[in-house]
């Protein structure tokens, strides 16, 4: 009897730092997304900016650089603000 207890209790304490961990986890991966999505819609407000001045076009200039900008960010951000109330 005494065995089945020490398992019981054992089980609870494995259930508690599961879901302890679940949850640690959770909060770690909505941080992530949050870091993700304000770096995405700043970089996204940063290229409206650069496209509002005029640069010479050339191979290596800073048109080249807004497009491979352009290109590696699309789809990242959508448009929309974060709630960081």
């Amino acid at each position: 009897m005494n065995e089945l207890n020490d398992l019981v209790s054992e089980r609870n304490s494995l259930r508690l730092e599961l879901n302890t961990l679940r949850f640690k986890e959770s909060q770690e991966q909505r941080f992530i997304w949050w870091v993700r999505e304000v770096f995405a819609k700043n970089v996204q407000e940063l290229l409206l900016e650069l496209e509002k001045t005029t640069f010479p076009v050339t191979p290596f200039g800073m048109s080249a650089l807004v497009k491979h900008i352009k290109e590696g960010t699309n789809g990242i951000y959508d448009g929309t603000y974060l709630d960081v109330s």
